[in-house]
């Protein structure tokens, strides 16, 4: 058995408040995912998707770190790579499934050339499982120009633990889009690292979340600045219920040449019960001089005058609460911008919140 630290926070703060970083525990032999497109949509010239045996983006770092490359680049795990030539457009869908029992992984290159858009759609169920431990790795390299837009689905079935790790690269006036919705039932690490290296380069992440039951939610996003004039904007918002445990770092570090960037993170939380806990852990690093960078957070429990409203209308409060969680959830769906996803995703949510 093998401990790793992952979701490593860039500047440590006090150990005890256990923010710092995660451990996670991988043992056993790793099989590969079953990476599948589901659909591809192109305009343009003709683009390529192809399997590979060896990543040309290893050097991206993510946010998960270098030691979760133990489990990412074994010769179990699987690949693909999504290329783009310079003015395509493209759509793609894929779907990734996992063993039942033991450990499955598997990594997708994404490759926007120059002027290029890219749209990945990323389908991540996980069936629930007694032992069932989940990992994915994306590395994106933007080029001049390009646009690429993830969005992922992270779905943990009850009894799995999802490991979804991001790294990117953005070149002059390339811009990365990350939207996730993380519903299931299961523990899930998020990590993502972007690293705006071109002038005007720039990145937003928008995160959806439910966590209930004893459920674990671990996420760490890192935004470097190092063009002139970039931009970055991180969101995430959710409920917790019940017993669930959920940490978010974000961090936004402007470093030395990244003059007139500007950086933005909030997090946005609903509490609902005695025995959630959470921790929001949001950091600007600077070391420039002409820049902007704020950070906030919303934290507690339904506003009473928003449940007096809802009361006068006959709605109880454990109806009420329900309407806000799934609001929150729904927001973001509507950004998907793609039928089948935000069918799949409002099923999701459907199943999530009767179960609970």
């Amino acid at each position: 058995m093998e401990q790793l630290k992952i979701n490593k926070l860039s500047a440590p703060t006090w150990n005890w408040l256990k923010v710092n970083e995660t451990q996670i525990a991988w043992e056993g032999e790793t099989a590969p995912l079953k990476i599948s497109v589901q659909e591809e949509i192109t305009s343009g010239t003709a683009g390529t998707l192809q399997y590979m045996e060896t990543g040309a983006l290893q050097h991206i770092e993510t946010g998960a770190g270098r030691e979760a490359d133990r489990i990412f680049f074994g010769e179990n795990a699987a690949g693909c790579r999504i290329d783009t030539d310079g003015g395509e457009q493209k759509t793609v869908r894929l779907r990734l499934d996992g063993k039942e029992q033991g450990k499955s992984a598997g990594v997708v290159e994404i490759y926007a050339g120059n002027q290029s858009n890219l749209t990945v759609i990323m389908d991540c169920r996980v069936k629930d499982s007694g032992d069932a431990f989940f990992a994915v790795r994306t590395l994106i390299q933007a080029e001049k120009g390009a646009n690429v837009r993830l969005v992922q689905l992270l779905i943990p079935g009850s009894g799995t633990a999802f490991l979804n790790d991001i790294g990117g690269t953005c070149a002059e006036e390339a811009g990365v889009e990350l939207i996730q919705l993380c519903l299931g039932k299961g523990d899930l690490y998020d990590g993502c690292r972007m690293d705006l290296c071109g002038r005007e380069s720039r990145f937003s992440s928008e995160i959806g979340y439910l966590c209930q039951g004893s459920q674990k939610l671990d996420m760490n996003l890192e935004v470097n600045h190092l063009g002139e004039k970039t931009q970055s904007f991180i969101r995430a918002e959710g409920t917790l219920k019940e017993r669930a445990d959920k940490i978010f770092r974000g961090t936004i570090d402007f470093k030395r040449g990244s003059a007139g960037a500007e950086g933005q993170e909030e997090d946005n939380v609903l509490l609902l019960g005695d025995d959630v806990r959470n921790r929001t852990v949001p950091l600007i690093l600077c070391a420039e001089e002409d820049v902007k960078g704020n950070h906030g957070a919303t934290i507690g429990e339904p506003d009473e005058e928003a449940l007096f409203y809802f009361a006068s209308r006959g709605i109880g409060k454990e109806m009420a609460e329900d309407i806000m969680t799934r609001a929150k959830l729904e927001r973001l769906c509507s950004r998907v911008q793609d039928e089948e996803t935000e069918r799949i995703v409002k099923n999701a949510i459907d199943e999530v919140m009767q179960n609970g």
